[in-house]
């Protein structure tokens, strides 16, 4: 665990929102869902719902861990 921090670390400053705002990039961070080749609907926190229309689509999904707990086992972490 600590190798894979220390990458997240190295890694995390190039791959940040602002780092590609700045770079020109649109961010748009919701729940999205690819309705067409051209189109992607997302969700925003607020509820509203917001439709773009592109040549190209980049999904940079993030991911969380899911922790249950599973017979046998006293402990886990998260």
């Amino acid at each position: 665990m600590g190798r894979v921090h220390r990458v997240i670390s190295q890694i995390e400053p190039h791959d940040s929102a602002e780092r590609y705002r700045g770079l020109g990039v649109d961010v748009v961070q919701g729940v999205a869902r690819i309705v067409s080749p051209w189109e992607v609907e997302i969700t925003h926190e607020d509820g509203t719902v917001q439709r773009l229309t592109t040549r190209a689509i980049v999904v940079a999904a993030g991911a969380r861990p899911l922790c249950r707990p599973s017979p046998g086992w006293s402990r886990w972490r998260c």
